[in-house]
């Protein structure tokens, strides 16, 4: 059995190597996944999508230009809960200290994982983000 089967994510990142990469990864277990290159195409795409489609899983970059993930992450915890602003989330950044996971906690993410990533890391987050 794949252990993302159902799961539905949407994955955000600039870089594209990265972006196939993580999308690969997830869709080789199982999982529906929604893949993007900006935080306000993946601000839109969540916002539109309906109950039953939303993702069970954020899944979003940090250093992105312009709009990067805190910013994503702040406006998707200020939407309503049923638009999607209780959505777990994931942060995928390169810096590895506690004041930065301290920071990305108080902005909105439950997790993070550090690049690169482990794939074997990665789905058992994505996991338990989803409650399967």
């Amino acid at each position: 059995m794949l252990p993302l089967k159902g799961v539905r994510v949407l994955a955000v990142d600039d870089d594209p190597d990265t972006l196939e990469f993580l999308c690969f990864v997830l869709e080789r277990e199982g999982a529906l996944v929604t893949c993007v290159d900006r935080s306000d195409t993946a601000l839109e795409r969540l916002k539109a999508d309906s109950p039953a489609s939303r993702p069970h899983v954020l899944i979003s970059d940090l250093a992105m230009p312009k709009k990067d993930g805190a910013w994503l992450i702040r406006e998707v915890r200020a939407l309503p809960k049923e638009q999607g602003g209780a959505v777990p989330a994931l942060a995928l950044t390169a810096y590895t200290s506690q004041a930065t996971a301290d920071q990305l906690t108080e902005a909105g993410f439950q997790m993070r994982l550090t690049k690169p990533m482990d794939p074997a890391r990665l789905i058992e987050a994505v996991r338990a983000l989803a409650g399967f």
